[in-house]
């Protein structure tokens, strides 16, 4: 299973394998703050993986069985469904087939699957999902996508001299 999983086979290198190392050190000299740069390729999102499967890990462990888990569980943000989705199965190939995973503890169970799913979500679905647990509800035709922000600012911008070159659409949605 470890071998036909790709998401589980995930290789880091020596240096990530020291910053993660670093991460999970519980005595304060930990890698945090960290900040992962590289060029696309580079395993920055590899490294991410590895932090969030080890963090839901211990929340699993230490905070899970207390109650509102749903309320509790840690957030995995990413800007697209896309990256949510390979994300999310990299974390669940992690804590399931990840051979160092296997050595320590049991893979996670499916109730523990459900709370992970609900861990991974864009910012947009997190908003959302604060505001309905307050009882309040934002309407889709109030959304400003950038093509309507764009019509919008040229029926109130565009008229203005010179507007367009010092604070243009774009940079105004910026």
């Amino acid at each position: 299973d470890i071998q036909k999983d790709e998401a589980s086979n995930l290789s880091l290198s020596p240096e990530e394998a020291g910053l993660l190392q670093s991460v999970r050190t519980l005595d304060g000299s930990g890698g945090f703050p960290m900040f992962i740069n590289g060029r696309a390729g580079s395993g920055k999102s590899t490294l991410l993986q590895y932090v969030f499967a080890d963090y839901f890990r211990a929340w699993l462990e230490h905070l899970h069985p207390e109650a509102g888990a749903h309320e509790s569980v840690p957030l995995y943000l990413a800007a697209s469904h896309e990256l949510l989705k390979n994300a999310k199965s990299h974390v669940k190939g992690l804590l399931t087939f990840n051979a160092n995973q296997l050595l320590q503890r049991q893979p996670i169970t499916d109730e523990q699957g459900s709370l992970l799913s609900h861990a991974f979500c864009t910012p947009e679905e997190y908003f959302l999902r604060i505001l309905r647990e307050k009882g309040r509800e934002l309407s889709p035709a109030n959304r400003v996508t950038y093509p309507r922000f764009r019509q919008m600012w040229g029926d109130h911008c565009g008229k203005i001299p010179n507007a367009r070159r010092d604070f243009g659409p774009q940079l105004s949605w910026h």
